[in-house]
């Protein structure tokens, strides 16, 4: 019968601890040293690892785990979330977790007091609780901000002639050499929802804004279609 060593043992050719029995062929083949053996800052040393960066690298694969756990049990538990990717999803988590004063994982009447938005938009945030529950989750959360992002944004050109809408359109607005027209493309776009502090600014909801600004869905923002979007044509 073969003699087997049931230790624990460092695999020097591949610089791992195992507490698996190992034979004495694969002991003849390989180096290892007894990991008991050897004091706990030369387990490390021994291989030329730093210990620091051992325990750095399982706390950032543990947070990486815990990190994509929690993105997909956002995405079954809100629907609003599928055609966000990881990036977008957290810019918006993260607006919701500021707005979350005392972390409870919902918007209550109390967090919104604390915040420093406007009266209406305060109250037009309220008409969002779908369950009337009082609280507003994460996914009608971020509703609620797109919609009223979007009609204070459209609600900034009100007071403007059609000569002011156009002066601030071409502030963003590029010439297509194709055609020789102005236009916003999206990149333009992020930048002007930007400037207009839209609460968050992601590639996935520019991209949706994009396409509705777009009223003859040609693939481009011309001055046209942005002054019927406005509700100024």
């Amino acid at each position: 019968m073969q003699r087997v060593l049931n230790k624990s043992y460092v695999c020097f050719f591949r610089g791992i601890k195992t507490s698996h029995i190992i034979s004495n062929d694969i002991k003849r083949n390989c180096c290892f040293f007894d990991f008991n053996k050897i004091k706990n800052d030369d387990k490390y040393e021994a291989f030329g690892i730093n210990k620091k960066y051992i325990t750095r690298y399982w706390a950032e694969h543990t947070n990486k785990k815990i990190h994509e756990s929690k993105i997909n049990e956002w995405r079954e538990q809100f629907p609003i979330l599928a055609d966000y990717d990881d990036k977008d999803l957290m810019i918006w988590r993260n607006s919701f977790n500021n707005m979350d004063k005392d972390k409870d994982n919902f918007i209550s009447h109390a967090d919104l007091q604390k915040s420093d938005w406007s009266l209406e938009k305060y109250t037009l945030f309220q008409n969002y609780d779908m369950d009337k529950n009082n609280l507003i989750d994460f996914g009608e959360y971020i509703q609620a901000i797109i919609d009223i992002d979007t009609q204070h944004f459209k609600n900034f050109f009100q007071g403007f002639s059609k000569i002011d809408i156009e002066l601030e359109f071409e502030k963003y607005a590029i010439t297509e050499k194709e055609n020789n027209k102005k236009v916003i493309p999206l990149s333009k776009l992020m930048q002007m929802i930007t400037d207009k502090e839209f609460t968050c600014v992601t590639e996935t909801d520019s991209l949706k804004l994009f396409k509705s600004m777009d009223m003859n869905k040609d693939g481009s923002i011309d001055f046209e279609d942005f002054l019927q979007w406005v509700g100024k044509k």
